[in-house]
């Protein structure tokens, strides 16, 4: 049978995307990873990672990446389709930059960076692939694409352009339909709630505990990698065949009242 292949782009330690890779290695699984820095100690992390749990057949490719450019995102496509020779079945473009206490009338250079890695460049990196496949005849076999959505449509306030990042990808659940890629790209979208101790919310770590007593659920990281490598599921990516799926994973984060005056 053929393996299937993953490309995690621009994922750090810390994201509340990276947890799965865990268990796709365990499967057998062959994963193209570009971790948001590329460092000596990116590439021992990612070695011992492999070394821990890869399964029979399991492969593991780092290569460096700089999601804010077009054309590593173009270079990035052609290397997997050609000189690794994969085609890919998932994409897991869970990339974030984190912007704190920037509020209208105040975003820079960072705010338009950060935008363009999670927003204009995660669907210029979509439309290679979706190139690559067609170029190639590949339209019977789709990569699932996990988007990370957010619950967050600016409750939280002073975070720069994120939510508009976010908000950017929900049109993709309508053009599936009404454009011409579906039979090269699925789209699972995940709604991702309060994710404890990754990147973008260490800082509210401390004070979890209070929002869940306001009848929130929130996630350790390990539990959200669960939720998400379960979108991942044949079920799942058969059903998204057919049309796009929305995945609920906020815990109900969107119920509470002027949320940035607790965060």
């Amino acid at each position: 049978d053929r393996q299937w292949a993953w490309l995690w782009p621009w994922v750090g330690r810390g994201s509340v995307g990276g947890g799965g890779k865990r268990a796709v290695l365990a499967g057998g699984g062959q994963i193209v990873a570009t971790p948001s820095s590329f460092s000596a100690a990116a590439t021992d992390f990612y070695r011992n990672l492999y070394a821990q749990w890869a399964g029979r057949g399991a492969r593991l490719v780092v290569l460096p990446f700089n999601q804010g450019s077009a054309q590593d995102v173009r270079a990035l496509v052609e290397h997997i389709y050609g000189p690794l020779a994969l085609d890919l079945d998932f994409i897991v473009p869970f990339a974030a930059i984190s912007e704190v206490g920037l509020e209208l009338g105040e975003y820079a250079a960072r705010s338009e960076l950060a935008h363009r890695i999670m927003l204009t460049n995660l669907l210029r990196l979509l439309g290679e692939v979706r190139s690559q496949k067609q170029r190639r005849g590949f339209d019977s076999r789709p990569a699932t694409v996990l988007l990370p959505l957010s619950p967050n449509h600016g409750t939280f306030g002073g975070d720069g352009l994120y939510s508009e990042s976010k908000i950017g990808l929900e049109p993709l659940f309508n053009k599936w339909e009404s454009e011409s890629w579906s039979t090269y790209l699925s789209i699972v979208g995940a709604v991702i709630g309060w994710t404890r101790g990754t990147g973008l919310m260490s800082g509210n770590d401390l004070v979890a505990a209070g929002v869940e007593q306001l009848g929130v659920r929130t996630f350790s990281q390990k539990e959200m990698a669960f939720n998400l490598v379960g979108l991942m599921h044949p079920l799942i990516t058969d059903l998204a065949q057919r049309q796009p799926v929305w995945a609920d994973l906020n815990g109900g984060l969107h119920t509470v009242p002027n949320l940035n005056t607790i965060t």
